[in-house]
């Protein structure tokens, strides 16, 4: 299998001038509150570190009817967030069939192409990277004229994940067959999982021209746990102070809806040293939800870091939809902690030691459970290595 670390990698990473061309706007990339912009932001991230010279043009930036309704998208999806799982499949139709007819309007939309050559004639890259399926061949086709090498970059394969979410569903089979053109004629195409480059290929995609993209994280300083308690509100920090503390990270969306379903049953029957830190707008789905009193949510918050680095583990609880990757194990990542997770949900990420990979909810549990008793025995040894102390300074009281 073909990484981006390869030698036998394709020649076009040769050259330097990149122009990453997305959906979302240029707030959301600096600030992501969703895995899309997360993933644009850490793949400018890593080219920029490894020396290119990267640029992002937003179609945000654009005027064209076209552009408008794919900025319009971008929102939506933002808000479509909060939705609750008895309405996420009727969610994820009117999504399938917005983003048909954006498809087909951006082929019939002439003051986008004259937009787009503008911009990319501005920019002069070397190479294009182009994120998602959507309005593609848009680019890609302005892209050929000029010669600039086109990449189609995979967060999902689309039409995959809407048959996990729709089944059987004829729209689905419009939107694969622009999925499977668009990768076809593309000069690249990056995928995040290694199962998405066997389902591309399966489907026939060459596979001589995907890769699967390897992203590196580093533990930042500015996750140390001293420096930034007083970040948090009092109310958290004295209900977690002396216990063993499992964060969970997302969004108000389904599959995060799910694990945190699966995070109140186990909080029922474990030690209430144990605390579960659930972080994030998925605390919405479960207003009013009687919860155990070892469960905090916090909500929404505009900087999560100071909250994952309180914990002592962190859960990715992911069991259903293997494609794409998990975008919250960057934030996992970057604070250096151990990672208990699903091995769909590790998948892009095996590579980092600090991922305990399980294979279902009973063996999360288990893990829980050996990691709390080795720091509680830490915490005994600790204690008790102190109070020896104090005897031998003070003797027996």
């Amino acid at each position: 299998m073909e990484t981006y670390e390869d030698k036998s990698q394709s020649k076009l990473f040769t050259l330097k001038r990149i122009l990453i061309i997305t959906r979302e706007s240029r707030d959301e990339i600096k600030n992501p509150t969703f895995g899309g912009p997360r993933l644009v932001k850490e793949l400018y991230k890593q080219l920029t570190t490894k020396g290119f010279k990267v640029s992002v043009l937003s179609v945000f930036d654009l005027g064209a009817l076209s552009a408008h309704l794919l900025r319009i998208r971008g929102k939506d999806a933002s808000r479509s967030r909060t939705s609750f799982p008895d309405v996420a499949k009727l969610r994820w139709f009117l999504n399938l069939l917005y983003s048909l007819i954006v498809e087909m309007l951006s082929y019939i939309d002439t003051k986008l192409q004259k937009e787009i050559r503008k911009r990319i004639d501005e920019r002069t890259p070397d190479i294009i990277l182009y994120n998602g399926p959507i309005g593609a061949f848009a680019f890609l086709n302005i892209a050929r004229k000029r010669s600039i090498p086109f990449v189609l970059c995979e967060h999902n394969v689309d039409y995959y994940f809407y048959e996990d979410k729709l089944g059987h569903n004829p729209l689905i089979n419009v939107y694969k067959a622009i999925e499977l053109s668009v990768c076809k004629a593309a000069d690249l195409v990056i995928c995040f999982n290694p199962y998405d480059r066997e389902r591309l290929a399966k489907d026939g995609v060459s596979s001589e021209k995907i890769i699967v993209w390897k992203f590196n994280a580093q533990a930042e300083r500015s996750c140390d746990k001293e420096n930034i308690l007083s970040r948090i509100p009092l109310a958290i920090r004295s209900r977690i102070e002396n216990k063993f503390v499992v964060g969970f990270l997302g969004a108000n969306y389904t599959l995060n809806i799910i694990a945190v379903k699966y995070i109140l049953k186990i909080s029922e029957k474990l030690p209430k040293d144990i605390v579960f830190l659930i972080i994030g707008s998925v605390a919405e789905a479960f207003k009013g939800v009687k919860v155990s009193s070892n469960v905090i949510f916090t909500g929404y918050v505009e900087d999560v870091k100071p909250y994952l680095a309180i914990t002592n583990v962190l859960l990715n609880l992911k069991f259903t939809s293997d494609t794409g990757i998990e975008a919250k194990m960057f934030d996992y990542l970057s604070c250096g902690k151990l990672i208990i997770s699903t091995r769909i949900g590790a998948v892009g990420f095996e590579h980092f030691p600090n991922i305990i990979i399980v294979d279902n909810l009973k063996d999360a549990v288990r893990e829980i459970v050996r990691l709390y008793r080795e720091w509680s025995t830490k915490i005994k040894s600790k204690t008790r290595g102190l109070a020896l102390m104090g005897r031998d300074l003070y003797g027996e009281v």
